[in-house]
């Protein structure tokens, strides 16, 4: 006899035992990894949303920031003179410029335009960082109501969605390696063909 738990188990019975906890496990495991799934694919929805909405809102912002904030943030080592006569008047221009297109005007070299795509690249990080989103109730439009859908689908989760994310992303490290260990027992013919060392985990 075998004691399993609280249970008293006959050997004949332990087979089936084992395939049923590992029957269990596996259940287990596919809960916890769909609720990752699904907060991952909640959190990608609002994204699909929000990053567009928010790359429309930096674009608007770098288009009222003059061209001379780019010699600010290379500390004044970027030469604009080019730039300014080529009809270039604000950062929002500059970072919507592909290189191929910079290093085409007239005394821009390969390091001039490394150099003013990067300043402007920072001033846009800097822009998304502070910029916000509204939400016009009384206007609605089709890219706000969509962002309000998918933060419905967070919000309805609820605080504890990422304690239980996090909670299975655990067990999954945890309990995975245990069952691919016990897999094994679960069959009498793979028990028969494993080693000895297999058998005992």
């Amino acid at each position: 006899m075998t004691e399993t738990g609280a249970q008293t188990v006959r050997p004949g019975a332990t087979g089936r035992v084992v395939r049923e906890l590992l029957a269990e496990a596996e259940a287990l495991l596919g809960r916890a990894a769909a609720v990752r799934e699904d907060h991952a694919r909640a959190v990608d929805a609002v994204r699909s949303v929000l990053d567009p909405l928010l790359s429309a809102l930096v674009d608007q912002e770098l288009t009222a920031i003059p061209v001379t904030r780019l010699k600010d943030v290379t500390e004044g080592r970027l030469r604009l003179t080019a730039l300014e006569q080529a009809g270039f008047t604000t950062v929002g221009q500059v970072h919507g410029t592909a290189r191929y297109e910079l290093r085409l005007i007239p005394g821009v070299g390969a390091h001039t335009a490394d150099q003013a795509l990067a300043a402007a690249g920072q001033i846009a990080d800097a822009v998304r960082e502070t910029v916000s989103v509204r939400i016009d109730m009384d206007a609605p439009d089709d890219t706000t109501t969509a962002l309000v859908v998918a933060l419905h689908r967070l919000v309805e989760a609820g605080p504890d969605a990422r304690r239980a994310v996090e909670a299975g992303r655990r067990l999954d490290e945890g309990l995975r390696p245990l069952v691919a260990a016990a897999a094994p027992a679960g069959s009498r013919l793979r028990m028969l063909f494993s080693g000895k060392e297999a058998r005992r985990r």
